[in-house]
C-alpha cells in the first residue's frame, strides 16, 4: 500500500470515527432527554396519586360528617378542618374542603323574568342589593342584572337593559353569548356592563354552581359575607344588624332556617315581610364544596381544585369538574 492509499484509508477510518461519536452524544443525548421525560412522568404520575389519596381522604371525612349529622354544614365539623399528609416517599400532600355555598350563584339569574313590566325575581332583586353593597352604582344594577341573566339563559331575545348575540358580535373581538350556565367567575369580564373594577368589586361574594338555585348556607355566612347577607334582606338591615345577627348564631350553627329567621324578625322590623321569601334561599346545610389539594416535593408541587357535589339523599360525594393550580 502506497502513502497515498494509506492517507485515504487513515482519513475514511478518522471520518468513521467521528461518525460514531458523533452518533454516541446523539444517543446520549436522547438517552438524558429520555430519562428526563421520565422522571417527569413517574413526578406527575405520583403528584396525581397523591391528589387522588387526598381526595378519597376528604370525600370520606364529608360523608362521614354528614351520616353524622346531616340537619347542619358548620365550620366547627372535621371535614373543615386543614389536613397534612406525610407519606412514605418523603412527599406531603394537604389539602383543605371549603363550602361553596356562602356566595351569591351567578347561574340563579338564568330564570329570572324577561318581562320588563313584572317585578323582578327575588334572586335578581337580591343580586341587585349586593351590587349596591358592593359600591356599584344604582344606574348600573339593571343593566348588569339583566346582561348576565341574557347571556346564561337559552334565547337570543335581549332584555330590555340586556345583551345578545347583536351586542357581543359588534365589540372586538367579536363573541357569542354562552347560552348556558357559567362554569368560572372570570367569564363575567365577557359581559356586557362588568368592567374590571366592578369584577373585582364583586368577585368575593359570587361563585358559579352548577345549578340555577340561589341556595346560601347561613351557617357558612361569616362577616366578610356582610354585604350578601344585607343583599339577602334586600338591604332592609344595616351592616351593624347583619353583624348582630350573625354573632346570635349558636356556636354550634343554627339547626334550622326557621329558628334563625324567628329571632331575626324579633330583633329587626326589616326581616318580617321577607321571611318567606328569604327562605326559600336559605338553608343550615351545603350541598357544593371546593377541595384544594397540594402535593409537595423536593422537586415541584402540583395542585388541584376541586368541585364537589353532595347527594344527600344518596349520601355520597361527586367530583363534578377539576381545574389544575399552579404553584
Amino acid at each position: 500500500m502506497n502513502n497515498e492509499q494509506r492517507g485515504v484509508a487513515l482519513l475514511i477510518v478518522l471520518m468513521l470515527l467521528a461518525l460514531m461519536a458523533a452518533l454516541a452524544a446523539d444517543m446520549t443525548s436522547s438517552f438524558h432527554g429520555q430519562l428526563q421525560r421520565t422522571r417527569q412522568v413517574n413526578h406527575h404520575l405520583q403528584r396525581q396519586y397523591d391528589i387522588e389519596l387526598a381526595e378519597k381522604l376528604a370525600l370520606a371525612s364529608l360523608t362521614q360528617d354528614v351520616k353524622d349529622n346531616d340537619r347542619q354544614t358548620t365550620l366547627q365539623q372535621y371535614w373543615a378542618q386543614p389536613q397534612q399528609l406525610q407519606l412514605e416517599d418523603g412527599n406531603t400532600v394537604k389539602w383543605q374542603l371549603r363550602d361553596a355555598q356562602h356566595c351569591f350563584n351567578l347561574n340563579a339569574l338564568a330564570k329570572i323574568s324577561d318581562d320588563p313590566l313584572a317585578s323582578p325575581d327575588f334572586p335578581a332583586q337580591v343580586f341587585s342589593a349586593l351590587l349596591i353593597n358592593a359600591g356599584i352604582d344604582r344606574g348600573n344594577t339593571d343593566e348588569i342584572v339583566q346582561s348576565i341573566a341574557d347571556y346564561i339563559d337559552v334565547d337570543d331575545s335581549p332584555r330590555f337593559h340586556g345583551a345578545e348575540d347583536n351586542f357581543y358580535q359588534s365589540q372586538t373581538p367579536p363573541r357569542h353569548s354562552a347560552n348556558q350556565m357559567l362554569f368560572l367567575t372570570g367569564e363575567l369580564r365577557q359581559i356586557k356592563g362588568i368592567t374590571e373594577n366592578i369584577y373585582q368589586r364583586l368577585i368575593p361574594y359570587v361563585c358559579v354552581l352548577p345549578t340555577t338555585e340561589l341556595s346560601i348556607n347561613l351557617n357558612m355566612l361569616t362577616e366578610n359575607d356582610i354585604p350578601l347577607f344585607r343583599a339577602l334582606f334586600l338591604n332592609n338591615i344595616t351592616d351593624a344588624d347583619a353583624r348582630v345577627l350573625l354573632q346570635k348564631r349558636p356556636r354550634e350553627g343554627w339547626l334550622t332556617t326557621d329558628a334563625f329567621l324567628y329571632w331575626a324578625q324579633q330583633d329587626f322590623s326589616g326581616v318580617k315581610p321577607l321571611v318567606a321569601q328569604v327562605k326559600g334561599h336559605l338553608f343550615p346545610y351545603s350541598r357544593y364544596f371546593t377541595l384544594s389539594t397540594e402535593s409537595i416535593s423536593d422537586e415541584q408541587s402540583q395542585g388541584w381544585q376541586s368541585h364537589i357535589f353532595f347527594n344527600r339523599k344518596q349520601q355520597s360525594a361527586q367530583i363534578y369538574r377539576r381545574t389544575l393550580q399552579l404553584y
